[in-house]
């Protein structure tokens, strides 16, 4: 869902970024990368490796490592972005 909020104001809403094109898709295949990709790569990880039991994590401990290590990845993500000069402010 993040990629497509992001798709659609990057590309549909004119004025929203002074980005390029290629920058445009640069950000939004950030966005699918950091939101989707890695977190389901680890969700899968965690299950081949017995740290969950399940996919669907039904039990509560199951949910807990998954939430903290997509948690810290998301902040470390978040404090990287923020320093990068190609960002405009929002405010």
């Amino acid at each position: 869902m993040p990629t497509a909020v992001f798709w659609v104001v990057l590309f549909f809403l004119e004025g929203s970024s002074n980005l390029t094109d290629k920058g445009k898709s640069t950000v939004v295949g950030l966005v699918f990368i950091t939101t989707f990709l890695i977190p389901a790569l680890t969700v899968v990880m965690f299950k081949i490796t017995k740290v969950i039991k399940d996919l669907h994590m039904k039990d509560r401990k199951d949910r807990l490592m998954p939430f903290m290590f997509i948690s810290i990845f998301y902040l470390i993500v978040s404090f990287m972005i923020d320093g990068q000069q190609w960002m405009t402010p929002l405010l």
